[in-house]
C-alpha cells in the first residue's frame, strides 16, 4: 500500500465521506506530504474540501491558531494528521458538539500509510473488540510477566474497560484517534506493586535495550536503562509517574515505530502509561501521559490468558 492506499481508509472506510459534506485538513508543516495525498483522496468523495497549515504547535494540546479554531466550527469532518495532539483542547470540544466527525494522527508516522495500522481493516477491529470486551468486562485482576522480568499485579475491581477505540467515525459527534484497535482501563491508582520491563518503545522511542521499572504503591519508584526518560518521568510529580492506564493492542497492521499512537495498538502488546486517566475513568489528573509498550509479555485477567509472549489468545 502508498500513501493514498492509507489515506483511502481514512476518508472511506473510518470516516465514510460524503459528497455534501465539508472536509477540513488541519496540518502543519511536518506533515504536508501525508496532508496532501489526504486531500487528494477527499476531494474524490467530497465536494467541498480544504486544508489548513500551521506551523508546528511547542507541546501536545498547545491552542490551535484562531483561524483553524473558527474554520472547525462550520465543518463535517476534520481530519488532523499533525506532530503534537489537540484532542482535548477547547476548539476539539466546540467542534464535536457542533456535530463534526474528527479523526486526529499525532506523530503519525509515514509507514502507517503504507503497511502499518492505518491501513487495517477497522470493521474487523470492531468486531474483534466487541467479542473480547464481552469476555473480559468483568474482569477483577490483570498480572503481566514476562521473561525479561515484568511481574505486576493490577486490581481493576470497579473499573471498565473501554471498548471503542475502533477507528470507526460515521456519526456526528464521534470522534477517533489513528492507527486505532486496542481496549484499555484504568486500574485502581496507587495499589500496583511489582516490576515492569519495558521492551518495546517508551515516551515515543523505539527502545534498543530494555527499561527495568520498579512500581511501589502505583508509582514509579527507579527507573533503569534510559537516562533520559529516567530525567523526563521523575520530572513529572507524583501524578506523572502514577501507572494510570493497561491496555494491549488488536490491530493486527500496527508495528512498534515509536509512535505512541501506532506502538500500543499493535496485535499482541501490553502497554501501560503514566500520568493523567481522569477522562478514562480514573483518578489521576496530570498534563501528561507517559506511555511504555511490552511487545513479548503475558496478560493474565483473573487468572485466564489473554496475552502469552506477545500472542493475543482469547
Amino acid at each position: 500500500m502508498g500513501f493514498i492506499d492509507g489515506a483511502n481508509v481514512i476518508v472511506n472506510d473510518c470516516l465514510a465521506v460524503r459528497k455534501r459534506e465539508t472536509v477540513l485538513i488541519i496540518s502543519d508543516l511536518e506533515y504536508k506530504n501525508i496532508s496532501s495525498v489526504i486531500h487528494e483522496v477527499a476531494s474524490e468523495s467530497s465536494n467541498e474540501v480544504f486544508m489548513l497549515t500551521m506551523n508546528p504547535r511547542k507541546k501536545h494540546q498547545d491552542d490551535l491558531p484562531r483561524s483553524i479554531r473558527e474554520a472547525m466550527k462550520h465543518v463535517d469532518v476534520i481530519i488532523a494528521p499533525t506532530l503534537y495532539s489537540f484532542s482535548h483542547t477547547p476548539a476539539l470540544k466546540v467542534a464535536l458538539r457542533r456535530g463534526a466527525r474528527v479523526a486526529t494522527m499525532p506523530g503519525v508516522v509515514s509507514q502507517s500509510f503504507s503497511t502499518g495500522g492505518i491501513t487495517a481493516d477497522y470493521r474487523k477491529i470492531d468486531k474483534d473488540i466487541s467479542k473480547i470486551f464481552k469476555k473480559i468486562r468483568r474482569t477483577r485482576e490483570a498480572h503481566v510477566t514476562c521473561d525479561l522480568g515484568t511481574d505486576i499485579i493490577l486490581d481493576l475491581s470497579r473499573r471498565e474497560w473501554i471498548p471503542y477505540d475502533n477507528g470507526l467515525c460515521r456519526k456526528k459527534g464521534q470522534f477517533t484517534n489513528l492507527p486505532a484497535g486496542e481496549l484499555f482501563i484504568p486500574p485502581v491508582e496507587m495499589k500496583a506493586q511489582g516490576r515492569v520491563v519495558v521492551d518495546g518503545s517508551m515516551n515515543a522511542q523505539k527502545l534498543e535495550k530494555p527499561i527495568r521499572i520498579n512500581i511501589e504503591d502505583g508509582q514509579v519508584k527507579t527507573l533503569i536503562g534510559n537516562t533520559e526518560i529516567r530525567d523526563f518521568v521523575f520530572k513529572q510529580g507524583k501524578a506523572g509517574r502514577s501507572l494510570a492506564r493497561l491496555g494491549f493492542g488488536i490491530n493486527p497492521n500496527a508495528k512498534v515505530y515509536g509512535s505512541i499512537l501506532e506502538d500500543r495498538k499493535t496485535l499482541g502488546s501490553i502497554n501501560m502509561a503514566f500520568g493523567d486517566n481522569s477522562r478514562i475513568g480514573g483518578r489521576i489528573q496530570s498534563p501528561i501521559n507517559i506511555d511504555a509498550v511490552l511487545v513479548k509479555a503475558n496478560l493474565e485477567l483473573d487468572g485466564k490468558m489473554v496475552v502469552e509472549q506477545g500472542q493475543l489468545v482469547i
